[in-house]
């Protein structure tokens, strides 16, 4: 008389065989998952890096049509660098200091808000979230002193994993 089904070993070595899968499948998500955020992150920065350099721009060609030096309003980017809102004060701008370090930028969440989707520097909207982000503007005048060299940083800090 044969026996039908599986024998205790044979039952043990395919709960080993399924396990070593179901783990090398959640590790492929999870590192997926991983890279995908760290791709985003990076993506972001990269943005907010480029809304910073824009920012500095526009106040110099500012500057320039308005007849005062080209610099002027900037210096204050020199020593420790500086933060930039180009949406403070309804889109006039702000440009602060970073000698106590640049603080993280906040994100904008309110669907209702004129400024919903932004990264900002507003500490008193309630419907602000703090980032991961923060970006530091840094600016060296070159000895013609008509020129400048302006690097914008943005750091942030990937979630451990």
């Amino acid at each position: 008389m044969r026996n039908r089904g599986f024998s205790l070993l044979e039952t043990i070595v395919a709960i080993g065989v399924l396990t070593f899968v179901m783990t090398a499948v959640f590790t492929l998500v999870s590192l997926g998952v991983r890279s995908m955020s760290e791709a985003t992150n990076q993506l972001t920065a990269y943005f907010l890096a480029s809304e910073g350099l824009e920012y500095i721009r526009n106040v110099r060609d500012g500057n320039v049509l308005s007849a005062r030096p080209a610099f002027d309003n900037l210096y204050v980017c020199e020593t420790y660098g500086c933060v930039v809102d180009p949406l403070f004060s309804n889109g006039a701008g702000q440009i602060a200091s970073c000698s106590g370090g640049c603080p993280r930028l906040n994100y904008e969440s309110d669907p209702n808000s004129t400024r919903s989707g932004t990264y900002n520097h507003d500490t008193e909207s309630s419907t602000n979230l703090e980032t991961i982000f923060t970006r530091q503007i840094l600016m060296t005048t070159l000895p013609s002193g008509h020129e400048a060299k302006v690097r914008s940083i943005v750091t942030w800090r990937q979630f451990p994993g």
